[in-house]
């Protein structure tokens, strides 16, 4: 669903073509022996289970596995070791090959070792990726030397991660287009805002998960970095308001800014950001309305903003949508307080497979476009996850109309929420949801590969006190507390 992998490889595959000869094409050159030898000093003092540094042995070291050789100088221009799983210690002998355009050392274990600092003189370097490899210590303030850089990855999940006491080396990076720093430790970089605004030829910015430090975002007096197309802030506690100059990143279309502790509203300016498909502001303490700017962005694939403290009446949050809806694939408002009747709320958004409007205030009858539920959950054949739980709530669910597979249902029952797997049927099915959080009783009901936890739940016609077996198999029983291991 997320572009920023294809992102970046286009900005890997963008910054290679005008510069690495591959030694496939021709007569490759015959490696420099004083580089050769350093390889081979950097083989002896690393572990590679895998075994595939073997064919870096003998004299034609353009051809091995994981290295590439500029047919015109016989230069190393390219080490890729990504994935190799490499242990042990970096040699310095690696600072031989000083006309390395391209260097990955990721998804490796080096065991919190300090990225060397020789790494910053390869001046020639465009590639870096050392993330997820085990380093540690603190980022070295040589990379700012790397002013040819235009992808660094220094990211890291679940290893030790990289610590960066300020962001001033990051600055001088101003080729940069793709950025990394999640799952680092950066609560010392109070300047991080500042330094990213010296990239202008930033596109991908990823910072979550980094223990940034408070920061105001709306201190920027202008806005350097505007061809950032992704900006992932994701969980960091920030404790700002939203940024005010957000309308200036026009080219934007992923924002991930979940639990970043943001308060205030929305701002009306975001429905500018047209080429959007990516808002991500859940968890956060936002308040106020959707703004009805965001009916100009017609690119939407997802809009989380769950978590917030959002009032406003859903029927008017859904003509604040409703235009841009007609991509939109997940959809999730739950623990705000929106209140109102549902009211066409699916209409215009057939592309819908999530829909989460649970524990919000809504309340009535379930209205056609979101019931009686069979008709309107036909209008939208993709729905695979509805969440309308910890509403007030009451409707039809048929099942005759269904034909897809639908997963994890919730609906609402008590203090009980339905999580779960149900095979739609054409058979004629149809039940009495009462969505309330007051009843005590359950009704266990089985059906062909489905359970659901509610409180009334029965056939279409039949007396509610009944429990019955009916002709398309579904079978209900009468529970009192369902065990949690029932569920």
């Amino acid at each position: 669903m997320r572009s920023h992998t294809m992102l970046g490889l286009l900005i890997t595959l963008a910054l290679w073509c005008p510069v690495i000869t591959n030694n496939t094409r021709g007569t490759a050159a015959a490696c420099i022996t004083v580089e050769r030898d350093a390889l081979a000093t950097f083989n002896a003092s690393i572990t590679d289970p895998g075994g595939r540094l073997r064919s870096w042995q003998g004299v034609n070291c353009c051809s091995s596995g994981g290295v590439s050789c500029s047919k015109k100088t016989g230069h190393f221009v390219k080490l890729d070791l990504g994935a190799y799983s490499l242990k042990g210690e970096i040699s310095p002998s690696l600072a031989t090959l000083n006309r390395l355009v391209h260097l990955n050392l990721s998804h490796s274990d080096f065991d919190g070792v300090p990225i060397p600092e020789f790494v910053g003189s390869f001046k020639m370097l465009r590639y870096l990726d050392p993330s997820h490899a085990g380093f540690g210590g603190t980022a070295p303030a040589q990379l700012g030397n790397l002013s040819r850089l235009v992808y660094l990855d220094l990211g890291s999940f679940g290893g030790p991660g990289i610590t960066a006491d300020n962001f001033h080396w990051v600055s001088k990076l101003t080729s940069l287009r793709y950025l990394d720093l999640s799952w680092s430790y950066l609560a010392a970089s109070v300047d991080w805002l500042q330094a990213v605004n010296m990239l202008p030829s930033l596109q991908v910015l990823h910072l979550n998960d980094a223990s940034l430090p408070a920061t105001d975002l709306t201190s920027l007096s202008q806005v350097n970095f505007t061809s950032l197309k992704l900006l992932n802030l994701k969980s960091n506690d920030l404790n700002s308001s939203m940024p005010n100059w957000i309308d200036k990143l026009s080219a934007l279309s992923e924002l991930d800014m979940t639990s970043c502790g943001l308060s205030g509203m929305i701002p009306d300016d975001l429905g500018k950001l047209t080429s959007l498909k990516f808002i991500l502001l859940g968890d956060n303490k936002l308040t106020g309305v959707i703004p009805t700017s965001a009916n100009r962005l017609c690119n939407l694939v997802q809009i989380s903003l769950s978590g917030n403290t959002l009032s406003e009446d859903i029927a008017e949050a859904g003509k604040s949508m409703s235009p841009s809806m007609k991509r939109l694939q997940v959809l999730e408002l739950s623990g705000n307080k929106l209140t109102g009747n549902l009211s066409g709320w699916l209409e215009g958004m057939s592309g819908l497979r999530i829909l989460d409007l649970s524990a919000n205030s809504v309340s009535g009858v379930v209205p056609y476009g979101i019931g009686p539920v069979p008709h309107s959950l036909a209008s939208v054949p993709y729905l695979s996850y509805l969440n309308l739980s910890y509403n007030d709530l009451s409707g039809q669910i048929p099942f005759d109309t269904l034909t897809c597979l639908f997963t994890l249902l919730g609906f609402a029952f008590g203090i009980s929420t339905v999580f779960t797997t149900f095979i739609c049927s054409a058979v004629a099915r149809k039940a009495y949801f009462r969505f309330t959080d007051r009843a005590l009783s359950k009704l266990w009901c089985t059906a062909v590969e489905m359970k659901l936890s509610i409180n009334r739940m029965m056939p279409a016609g039949r007396d509610p006190s009944m429990a019955t077996r009916s002709q398309d198999t579904i079978t209900c029983y009468e529970l009192e507390q369902p065990s949690a291991a029932s569920m």
